[in-house]
């Protein structure tokens, strides 16, 4: 038995191509026709099933799985950075201690932001014999309702907390070990950590292709709603530096170990169990030898944390809700310094005279500094001297190339 469709959407659409977003005019899409067995997803050209295939990593003896904390509560950034700088880790259930454990529904985020707040959207498509990732904005009312049964659809890096701080209030307690962020000294809303906490929103079967961030950051995710399926290996063996690892991710796919199926504009694809399995057979070249690979399911309330420069890829086994937060601690403070060396010596002077000891940190971030660097000469040179390092970040696509599922 049909049910009559939901009401379409006007949005404007581009598709990936060769690299570039090529614009395809505004189109109007249908939403989706309800039946008795759910919606069909006809959310804009029809989408191959191979798009949304969820890897079955637990059926490979040599992935590992992802060690899982239970008792951290008594964790100290000391003990935290010895055992796990080099480590991912789950920490179980820290998440359900937060307000946006049980919060964040579909219907809290709509009300809290606005259904009619223009959202980037995007969803893997197949054109013919060809895969494409087709991005569109769309109202979030929209997304929240086309989410629940499209598959693949997916809000990825939204950054809702700088228009609506209240949201970031849900994200806390967080544990000193993982609230060790030493950006958030600096008094400049450029490293503000409302621009460094994005949410991640998608439907079964969106994805995050496999990559490592930028800047040598550290990241946690933590799962608010639904399950996410995650791989991770090291990449800090890869020949290219970080400002180029763009590279490093087009070296997965030469190598075959990856497939370029699927893929955004920022990363090229996804690792394959096929791929795994040839290299641990040592039937691929071209890649770093002896590297480890770990999986896991992520659920809701649970928390991972994932190294400065470790490759990982993410699927959506269910709809599923997320916020991550990037930044640089003493786990990654030289890692962060090399990534700067690289592209500007001078923001690499300016960092370390910023939050390069202890006092320096205390010292920017008290207040008596804050209200220096926010008036008249101290604002000024503060601020020329954030627009160094924020230009050298964003110059190799820092903060704005950051991508995390």
């Amino acid at each position: 038995m049909l049910h009559p469709p939901v009401r379409p959407a006007r949005v404007h659409l581009s598709r990936q191509v060769g690299g570039k977003a090529m614009p395809t005019g505004e189109l109007l899409i249908p939403c989706g026709v309800l039946t008795d067995h759910g919606t069909a997803p006809t959310f804009g050209a029809p989408m191959a099933d191979s798009l949304v295939d969820i890897p079955d990593y637990a059926r490979l003896e040599h992935v590992r799985p992802i060690p899982r904390l239970r008792a951290w509560s008594r964790l100290t950034p000391e003990e935290f950075s010895v055992t796990y700088r080099d480590q991912p880790v789950i920490f179980e259930g820290l998440v359900k201690q937060w307000p946006a454990y049980g919060k964040w529904s579909r219907e809290f985020l709509v009300g809290a932001v606005g259904s009619e707040t223009l959202v980037d959207v995007r969803r893997p498509m197949a054109l013919g014999s060809h895969q494409h990732q087709w991005a569109a904005k769309v109202p979030l009312g929209v997304f929240a309702r086309e989410v629940q049964t499209t598959l693949g659809l997916y809000l990825a890096e939204w950054y809702a907390h700088p228009r609506h701080t209240a949201l970031l209030a849900d994200i806390d307690p967080v544990p000193d070990f993982l609230d060790d962020d030493w950006l958030a000294s600096i008094p400049n809303d450029a490293f503000n950590t409302l621009h460094r906490t994005p949410v991640y929103w998608g439907g079964f079967g969106s994805a995050t292709d496999c990559h490592f961030d930028n800047s040598n950051t550290v990241t946690w995710n933590a799962s608010i709603m639904g399950t996410k399926r995650w791989l991770l290996f090291s990449g800090r063996t890869f020949p290219e530096p970080t400002w180029e690892r763009k590279r490093a991710s087009h070296r997965l796919i030469r190598s075959g170990i990856a497939t370029p199926s699927n893929h955004t504009l920022k990363f090229s694809g996804f690792v394959t169990v096929d791929g795994i399995e040839k290299y641990v057979a040592g039937k691929l070249h071209d890649l770093p030898e002896n590297l480890t690979f770990y999986w896991a399911d992520v659920a809701a309330g649970d928390l991972i944390y994932v190294p400065w420069r470790w490759f990982h890829q993410v699927h959506n086994v269910t709809e599923s809700i997320s916020v991550s937060r990037y930044y640089v601690s003493r786990e990654n403070y030289l890692a962060y310094l090399t990534f700067l060396r690289d592209i500007s010596r001078t923001a690499t002077v300016a960092m370390r005279l910023l939050i390069g000891s202890k006092r320096a940190r205390r010292v920017v971030g008290s207040a008596r500094a804050r209200r220096v660097f926010s008036h008249g000469v101290g604002k000024v040179l503060f601020s020329r001297l954030a627009r160094i390092t924020t230009g050298a970040l964003v110059s190799a696509q820092g903060w704005l190339d950051i991508a995390l599922g």
